[in-house]
């Protein structure tokens, strides 16, 4: 599936071919919440919704499976 194909998917339709490339810029999480913005380091302009938080020195980052893949405007 081509980059663009995945915008408007659902995150369970494209995890096998992202999981690996997951990345979350700290500047994009809510202290609060958690909530925060996921990031690809194949695919610039896509990102999809998710939340952070850190357990035993281990980071979790949990996007749900209905959770949608979009266009985040990166050029």
């Amino acid at each position: 599936m081509k980059f663009e194909e995945m915008i408007g998917k659902k995150w369970l339709e494209v995890k096998d071919e992202m999981i690996n490339y997951i990345i979350v810029d700290k500047d994009n999480i809510d202290k609060e919440t958690g909530a925060c913005i996921v990031d690809f380091i194949n695919c610039e302009f896509l990102s999809v919704n998710g939340t952070y938080k850190i357990e035993n020195d281990e980071i979790i980052i949990t996007i749900a499976d209905e959770a949608t893949m979009y266009n985040n405007g990166a050029k």
